[in-house]
This record gives C-alpha cells, sequence and structure tokens, in this order.
C-alpha cells in the first residue's frame, strides 16, 4: 500500500468527497490518504473504482476540473503518456481527432521486420493436384481464399493445422515455405490488370505518336 503523506494541492473529489484529488499530480487518495490503485485495461488505460463504480482517471480528473463532458469526445494525454493524468496533459478531442493523432505518433517500423523477414509461400491445392508459389502469406491468402492464420500455421506445423479450405470454392489447400520463385503475382486491389499484349501494343502506339510529331517539326520548318 502507498500513502500520501504531503497533502498540498489536494482538494475533495467533487462527485464525491470522500476521495481527495490533486489534478496537478494526477492521483487519487482514499481514507487513510490511501493512493488509489488503478487497474489498468487491455488498452493500458488506467481505470479507478470509486464507490462501485469503475471510471476512467483522466477522465474523472478532467470532469473534476472543468464539468461533465457533454458530446461524443475522448479524453487525449497530450505527451501521448497515459500515465501521466496531470490535468495539463489532458485536452478533449473528437473521436475522429484522436485516432488521426494516434496515426500520426504510432510506431511503424515492425513493418520493415515483417517485410524483411516474409516468406514464399507455396500452396498446394489436393483438389485439382496443382501449385502455386506466392511472395508473402497475405499475398496467397488473397488468392486462395483460405485465412492467413491457417497458412501460417500449416507452415510452421503448429496446432496440427495441415489444410484449410477456401472460402471462394472450397478447394482444400496445403501449404509451406519455399525457395523456389514466385509463380503467380497477385496485383493490388483496385490495381489495373494490364496484359503483356496490351503492354507492346501501347510501346507501339507511344512509337508512332512520336514519329508523327517529329515529321509535324520537320513540316513545319
Amino acid at each position: 500500500m502507498v500513502y500520501q503523506i504531503d497533502l498540498i494541492g489536494f482538494e475533495e473529489l467533487k462527485i464525491n468527497p470522500k476521495y481527495k484529488v490533486n489534478v496537478n499530480l494526477g492521483i487519487i487518495i482514499g481514507l487513510n490518504n490511501k493512493i488509489l490503485n488503478t487497474k489498468s485495461q487491455q488498452n493500458k488505460y488506467h481505470v479507478i473504482t470509486i464507490g462501485k463504480t469503475m471510471r476512467s482517471l483522466s477522465r474523472l480528473i478532467y470532469e473534476h476540473v472543468h464539468g461533465p463532458i457533454v458530446g461524443d469526445f475522448d479524453v487525449d494525454h497530450i505527451d501521448n503518456n497515459i500515465d501521466n493524468n496531470s490535468i495539463n496533459n489532458l485536452q478533449l478531442l473528437t473521436h475522429k481527432e484522436n485516432v488521426t493523432k494516434a496515426a500520426k505518433t504510432r510506431d511503424y517500423t515492425f513493418i520493415k521486420t515483417i517485410a524483411k523477414n516474409s516468406k514464399r509461400v507455396k500452396a498446394i491445392n489436393l483438389t485439382t493436384n496443382t501449385s502455386d508459389v506466392y511472395s508473402s502469406l497475405y499475398v496467397c491468402q488473397n488468392d486462395t481464399g483460405v485465412n492467413v492464420g491457417i497458412i501460417k500455421m500449416c507452415c510452421d506445423k503448429t496446432n496440427r493445422c495441415k489444410s484449410g479450405t477456401s472460402k471462394l470454392n472450397n478447394n482444400v489447400f496445403t501449404f509451406e515455405y519455399t525457395t523456389d520463385d514466385v509463380t503467380k503475382i497477385i496485383p493490388r486491389k483496385n490495381a489495373k490488370v494490364v496484359k503483356v499484349d496490351e503492354v507492346i501494343q501501347n510501346e507501339e502506339v507511344a512509337k508512332v505518336d512520336e514519329v508523327a510529331k517529329v515529321e509535324e517539326v520537320v513540316v513545319e520548318k
């Protein structure tokens, strides 16, 4: 148990005078000046029990100072440190603003690691007795219609998972990691698929246009 000895800066909590709050420190004390434990939810934000009601610590401190929050707003930690519940570190944002702020400050370096460690996957269609090699688990999922989790378990040989059924056509697949060359390239969603002969045709048209432009310049001179 942790007790608060110095009570300078503490005042009665408006919603329940049995508790005292220091809005600058971002802490609440109860009987015998014991600092109330904050239980951390799955998203790590601190919650606290006042009486029999569980409340968000940051929201409780904000409302103590500014009054009840009207409308659909989130209490945001300005410095992104959820352990810093000082009133000076709290602000109101709409949910959209809060999500945007979180996205800008989020660490995406793990994506580079995933890309660096990506493995080629061989999908063997037991229904048609054919196989293809894909550049990654997710590309394999998009083409075969088998959940990426099942594909990974098959490749890692975990949870006794040996095969997966396609949601697209009910074909049964088995999967394994491989170093073979990729045999099937799946374009990104909404990407335009261009056939090889169309590319050649477009290049020939471009060359004809260039020749025509040159001839026009020669005539003008």
